[in-house]
């Protein structure tokens, strides 16, 4: 079942679903470009920017994901239903009682004193 609203972005659908997989659709001919297995439930709505799709699990994972072959670039430690905003330069995650600023390198912006990466245990 599909819980969270599509994006669309330069010809095609995106949209996750509760069994964890994730879908690219042609939005002319609803045929699907792509799909990809995550690890958790899809409940919330997709961001898609400059080539990339952001979208969280509920495994507390966000993944961002080539927009054109679906191949994952890069995964973050944390997230759930928000869907993430950006603006250009940041990504904004709302986390588990956290905030998120994210860069493309996966580099935090904001969090707790010292941390400088995704890497969990560096939040300890």
């Amino acid at each position: 079942a599909v819980y969270g609203s599509a994006a669309v972005w330069n010809g095609a659908v995106y949209v996750g679903s509760s069994d964890g997989r994730f879908y690219a659709f042609d939005s002319h001919t609803g045929k699907t470009r792509w799909s990809r297995k995550l690890p958790g439930s899809i409940l919330g709505s997709p961001t898609v920017t400059s080539g990339n799709v952001y979208i969280s699990t509920l495994a507390r994972e966000t993944f961002v994901l080539d927009a054109h072959t679906g191949a994952v670039r890069w995964r973050f430690p944390d997230g759930q239903y928000s869907p993430l905003v950006h603006d250009g330069e940041r990504a904004f995650l709302v986390g588990k009682g956290r905030i998120y600023a994210l860069v493309n390198d996966v580099r935090l912006l904001t969090g707790p004193p010292g941390r400088t990466s995704a890497d969990p245990a560096a939040s300890k």
